[in-house]
């Protein structure tokens, strides 16, 4: 490996420490000859040691703890509750109980938040309790239209607070909900209602309009019978002519 300007400070160390081989000893000057602006780091990088400050003891470590205050109270409380404390740390709640009893009913109302199983109850139907897989948009769809019920609500409410993008997407759906202009008032609303209108079903015209058709049938035929019989009778009865011939006397 080469020496350049960002590694030259390990080499430093290494030179100081013996590590290197002549070869890269020889590098190293090399490189400090060509960069002067580094030569005052490579004379002044040293080998620090670091002392042994085993023997050395801190007569009051227990000062070192950290101490419960009203504003970690609350940690250590949920700890307590949790079962988490360590020996020194349950001395450390008692004595702080005892300087603030103020703060005993917060403990203690710490403490009810632990449920407890009741081995007596059982469910028969447990499969009936299995989450069917939904999509988040159809609960925030059954969210919006009223549909969950109060469990659900809390756990979508806890979803929502840790998800961000499912918060997100909540924020849309909100969008998406008309919400009606109660100030806006229609006067004439009576003139909205639908008028109903007699409906004649398709069947009574088609009944007229045959109707007239075999009038107007009926009367074409007649006509045509009148007409053809009195051509008839005129070729059948010749006109009769008048037999008085008048005789013009000369």
């Amino acid at each position: 490996m080469s020496i350049n300007k960002n590694n030259y400070e390990a080499f430093f160390l290494d030179y100081h420490e013996g590590n290197l081989s002549p070869q890269q000893v020889a590098d190293l000057l090399l490189f400090v000859e060509q960069h002067p602006e580094l030569k005052a780091d490579f004379e002044t990088f040293e080998d620090f040691v670091l002392e042994d400050f085993s023997s050395i003891e801190f007569e009051n470590k227990s000062s070192l703890k950290k101490q419960i205050t009203v504003e970690n109270k609350d940690e250590y409380f949920i700890r307590s509750v949790e079962n988490a404390l360590n020996v020194a740390e349950k001395n450390l709640l008692t004595n702080f109980i005892k300087q603030h009893p103020q703060f005993l009913i917060d403990l203690e109302l710490f403490k009810k938040t632990i449920l407890t199983v009741d081995n007596s109850i059982k469910f028969e139907n447990k499969n009936e309790l299995k989450r069917s897989v939904v999509s988040s948009g159809d609960i925030l769809i059954s969210s919006l239209e009223g549909l969950l019920s109060n469990e659900e609500v809390l756990l979508l409410n806890r979803q929502l607070a840790s998800d961000t993008k499912m918060k997100h997407e909540h924020f849309l759906y909100q969008q998406t909900k008309l919400l009606a202009d109660t100030s806006i008032v229609f006067e004439n609303k009576e003139e909205l209602k639908r008028k109903e209108k007699k409906v004649i079903p398709l069947f009574y015209y088609v009944a007229v309009a045959a109707s007239l058709l075999f009038l107007f049938g009926l009367s074409y035929m007649i006509n045509s019978n009148k007409t053809e019989k009195n051509f008839a009778n005129e070729i059948i009865q010749p006109k009769k002519h008048n037999s008085n011939i008048t005789v013009n006397n000369r």
